[in-house]
């Protein structure tokens, strides 16, 4: 799988081949030969494209948190206080729900204190309701490179939207207990493993 600035460099590297291989020659030898940079370079794009980086590896294993849809609020917001999470997976049993973010939180807050100016605890499920096209997470398999991984998390999906985080499972099933999540905060590691140049 290549991004745009690969194939870029490819069709760069195909047109020096070209330019060298079917030049001028003199003694029968190339007029021109390609910069040793150049070489390492292209070495190194073989290698990222012939083995690329898993991207489980690249971002190392994280303990995922999740909750039951039955849950009550106030464990995620205990969840967001206390240790930082903006994404949380939610799961009715051993189905997929939804993404909790702190977005989705924010909107249900607004809107239940517009009732009576009181918020009142509910379960996760009812809070989720209030999610958005955008509060979503997209779902690859254990064996995704991190390349996959960059593009799942930066590619817009027909609403415009990129997900809010990826959910790293077995096979990349909604079904399947997380293995893993990743944010756009990883979006700097997934980019210097890609790193060619």
């Amino acid at each position: 799988m290549l991004n745009k600035r690969q194939t870029e460099m490819l069709k760069d590297f195909g047109n020096l081949r070209n330019a060298i291989a079917h030049g001028r020659y003199y003694d029968d030898e190339p007029l021109a030969s390609p910069h040793p940079r150049v070489v390492e370079q292209l070495e190194k794009l073989r290698e990222l494209l012939t083995s690329p980086p898993n991207a489980l590896a690249v971002l190392g294993s994280s303990e995922v948190v999740t909750l039951e849809a039955d849950a009550d609020i106030r464990q995620a917001l205990k969840l967001i206080a206390h240790n930082g999470y903006s994404q949380i997976p939610v799961y009715s049993g051993e189905n997929y729900a939804n993404l909790l973010t702190t977005n989705v939180v924010a909107r249900w807050i607004a809107a239940d204190l517009a009732d009576d100016n009181h918020v009142i605890s509910v379960a996760v499920g009812k809070v989720l309701k209030y999610a958005e096209a955008g509060d979503r997470a997209a779902f690859l398999p254990r064996t995704a490179t991190a390349q996959e991984a960059l593009d799942a998390l930066t590619e817009l999906a027909k609403d415009g939207t990129h997900p809010c985080a990826l959910i790293f499972t077995e096979d990349g099933a909604k079904n399947k207990r997380p293995l893993s999540i990743a944010t756009p905060t990883d979006l700097a590691v997934l980019v210097d493993a890609l790193e060619w140049e």
